[in-house]
């Protein structure tokens, strides 16, 4: 229906970064890559931010292109469990304070190395299950607080 081609990859992903799928959409003749995570179980901000600190490092580099071959540029596309949770890891990766708790106690943090990239997107379960995959349901930490994307105006 919008003229767009998938090509998906499961197998032999672990490289520099190790994400859950690679796949590519091919739109007007331009072919968009992708590294797909599903975080469907609680981690620590400490624990995401050195995950998306290793993509950020290797956005852009020959390594990139040596070990996948096609790409050295790419977005990550993150499934987070709930729009809390997304609202959370965003406000982090930007640089805003959030509360962690553990065990029922609350603190507030900062994260100190901000990573405001628009090539990473997060949405969140309650989103995909609804099957609005062609609307604007992915934030960055670049800009969440105005603008919403989709796979059709990437």
């Amino acid at each position: 229906r919008h003229d767009l081609e998938l090509f998906w990859k499961k197998t032999d992903l672990n490289h520099t970064v190790f994400p859950d799928d690679v796949f590519a959409i091919k739109k007007d003749g331009k072919i968009t890559y992708y590294f797909f995570e599903l975080e469907n179980r609680r981690k620590s901000f400490k624990e995401l931010l050195e995950k998306y600190k290793r993509y950020e490092e290797y956005y852009g580099t020959q390594k990139c292109k040596d070990e996948w071959k096609d790409f050295k540029t790419f977005t990550v596309v993150t499934q987070i469990r709930s729009e809390e949770a997304r609202h959370n890891i965003l406000n982090f990766l930007a640089g805003e304070p959030v509360t962690e708790y553990r065990n029922g106690h609350g603190r507030t943090i900062v994260n100190k190395t901000p990573i405001k990239r628009s090539n990473f997107w997060f949405t969140a379960d309650p989103f995909v299950q609804s099957n609005l995959i062609g609307e604007k349901i992915f934030m960055t930490p670049k800009d969440y607080q105005k603008v919403a994307y989709s796979f059709l105006n990437a």
